[in-house]
């Protein structure tokens, strides 16, 4: 059909599934029932070119003198050229992050410092941090931010939030008329447009542009970021990642010691940690772990027992280095919740550290309804922050240390699948990216080398991804 109206836009969009209903995870961490996925767009060239036109038309530019288009990476880019062709203006490419190789630019293309100006352009806005980042990498290089067009603005704040700070932003149509559109033409329930219209009343915070990743990170290899670590554990691990070639972790959560051994054995040379679960154990004698040290010693991974301790100080201290299982003579990880406070991060530390040993932070689960918050993972970094001698990263769902100095952190994401989204224990699986860990995938395959191999390589290549580009 032809694509003329913003009205066939909305309707073209939810037809390519670009426009979600149900339970979407943001990258706040907020659950939000729809969700806006305009990377679709380039696959729909036409619809492109007509959301194209319509910012174009929404910007308003009645000087072109010395005029680019930004794109906010990476989903505005295709918009950007594509209003860059058909009105013969040039485009400039902002980096999320500046690479330790080729020029190190972070704004590519011809600009005059002082003289050259640029419209903004965004797919979405929620809150404005994207926008507002942008913004201020591109004024840092002495170009001149004209004004700010988005396509579809979630009405959370975003307007509000960059006016604040001094931009003007445009916006093509709101989520309400979307809604408003996919109400009246029978494609939303009245029980989702309520959903919808009850989400949207709900402001996001105003963004803070200094809270963005810190631009060289992403491009440090393992073992240049080993180097800037303050953890002994950390900078093992780092360096023993890199030099076996993998950033796969198994959590091998099993209830017989003889089947953990054999899987220990069998997927040991595809891992860099074995987690385990010594208290689920029903055969557990004093002996196991000394079995378990030697397979990992000679298959080159680290042992995780995953005991989650979040008791006061004393009682974690002794829970650590005594009772039954004595997890701090044999274990090279172990975690805790934040839940007690940083002092029992310190008691844990008396403990292991002049063993050699490290700690993990929980600061977001892999659960739907987990009780971790935005002020769970707060602490987490303040307590990793003040003893990161000990504390060498986190348990989450995300990348959540982002300052310049956190660049030696280590994040394992849980509950990682290659082939589908959930299981029916409420579980929400990611796609491979920093630490990654896997459990039922190869723990319940007929060949479990072989799997946990693909797993290796499905992990390493997002690693390498990370430093080619």
């Amino acid at each position: 059909m032809a694509i003329e109206t913003l009205e066939d836009v909305v309707l073209e969009l939810h037809r390519i599934n670009a426009v979600k209903f149900g339970q979407f995870k943001l990258k706040s961490g907020v659950i939000s029932p729809f969700y806006i996925d305009l990377r679709l767009l380039p696959s729909y060239p036409q619809l492109l070119k007509t959301v194209a036109k319509f910012m174009w038309q929404k910007a308003e530019i009645a000087n072109r003198d010395q005029l680019t288009l930004t794109g906010v990476p990476y989903t505005a880019l295709p918009i950007a050229t594509a209003i860059g062709i058909d009105e013969n203006l040039p485009v400039l490419i902002v980096r999320k992050e500046r690479k330790a190789y080729g020029t190190g630019n972070m704004v590519e293309g011809e600009i005059t410092k002082g003289v050259t100006r640029t419209l903004i352009l965004e797919d979405v806005v929620t809150s404005g941090g994207s926008v507002l980042t942008t913004a201020k990498q591109l004024e840092e290089e002495g170009i001149i931010v004209d004004r700010a067009v988005v396509f579809l603005n979630r009405e959370q704040g975003g307007k509000e939030n960059l006016t604040k700070e001094g931009y003007d932003l445009r916006s093509v149509i709101g989520i309400r008329q979307v809604l408003d559109i996919l109400h009246t033409k029978g494609k939303l329930s009245d029980e989702q447009y309520k959903q919808a219209i009850d989400f949207i009343s709900v402001p996001v915070p105003q963004p803070n542009a200094e809270s963005t990743p810190a631009p060289a990170a992403a491009s440090l290899s393992y073992t240049e970021r080993a180097a800037k670590s303050k953890s002994e554990l950390g900078a093992k691990l780092l360096r023993l990642m890199d030099e076996k070639k993998t950033n796969l972790a198994l959590a091998a959560d099993v209830l017989r010691s003889e089947e953990l051994l054999r899987i220990a054995e069998e997927v040991g040379p595809e891992i860099c940690i074995l987690k385990t679960h010594v208290d689920i154990l029903e055969d557990y004698e004093p002996g196991f772990p000394d079995r378990l040290r030697e397979i990992a010693d000679r298959h080159n991974f680290l042992i995780f027992e995953d005991r989650k301790f979040a008791d006061i100080g004393n009682t974690v201290k002794h829970q650590y280095s005594g009772g039954v299982h004595r997890i701090a003579k044999w274990s090279d990880i172990t975690n805790s919740h934040i839940v007690s406070g940083a002092s029992s991060v310190a008691s844990l530390k008396e403990v292991g550290k002049p063993l050699g040993r490290g700690l993990l932070l929980i600061a977001q689960m892999s659960t739907a309804d987990a009780n971790t918050s935005a002020q769970t993972v707060e602490n987490s970094l303040k307590a990793a922050r003040e003893h990161a001698d000990f504390v060498f990263g986190f348990i989450c769902q995300e990348k959540i240390a982002k300052e310049a100095d956190d660049v030696a952190f280590v994040h394992m994401t849980p509950g990682v699948h290659l082939q589908r989204e959930g299981d029916n224990q409420g579980q929400h699986y990611n796609t491979p990216q920093h630490v990654i860990t896997q459990k039922k995938g190869i723990t319940e395959s007929n060949d479990r080398r072989g799997e946990a191999k693909r797993y290796r390589e499905a992990g390493w290549s997002a690693y390498q991804s990370t430093l080619n580009h």
